[in-house]
C-alpha cells in the first residue's frame, strides 16, 4: 500500500505542476497578446496596460513569464503549507489533504518544489558567495 500511496502522491504533484504550467501560459498570454479575450477579468484595463508595455519592448515576455511563474509557484507552495500544518492555523484546526479512499496525502509543500526540480520545471540557484 505504501508504494501505491507514493505513486498517488506523485500523480497529485504532477497534476498541480500541470495546473501551474497552464496558469503561467494563460497569464503570459493575457498580459502579452493584444487579441487575448479578457472578458473573464475584472481588471481588463490593467491587462491592456501590461500588454502595451510588452508590445513596446519596455517589458520583455521572458521577464514577465519568470515573474508570473515565481508568484504562482509561491502561492501554490503556500497553499500546500497550509494543508501540511505549517501555519498558525494548525494550532486551531487539524487540516490535511485526503484522497477519496481516505489516504492522507500530507507534506506537499517541500515535495512539490522537489517535483518541479526533478521534472525540469525549476532550477534551484545556490549562492556560494556567503
Amino acid at each position: 500500500m505504501k508504494g501505491n500511496h507514493k505513486m498517488n502522491k506523485e500523480r497529485i504533484l504532477e497534476e498541480f505542476a500541470k495546473q501551474l504550467d497552464y496558469w503561467v501560459e494563460e497569464s503570459v498570454k493575457a498580459t502579452t497578446d493584444a487579441t487575448a479575450n479578457l472578458e473573464w477579468s475584472e481588471n481588463e484595463d490593467e491587462f491592456r496596460k501590461i500588454q502595451k508595455l510588452t508590445q513596446s519592448g519596455q517589458l520583455d515576455k521572458i521577464t514577465l513569464r519568470k515573474i508570473i511563474e515565481e508568484i504562482l509557484r509561491g502561492y501554490t507552495v503556500s497553499l500546500f503549507t497550509v494543508f501540511d500544518g505549517g501555519t498558525s492555523l494548525a494550532e486551531e484546526i487539524d487540516l490535511s489533504l485526503v484522497t477519496g479512499k481516505g489516504e492522507q496525502v500530507g507534506e506537499l509543500h517541500d515535495e512539490f518544489v522537489m517535483h518541479l526540480v526533478n521534472s525540469g520545471r525549476l532550477t534551484i540557484r545556490v549562492n556560494l558567495a556567503s
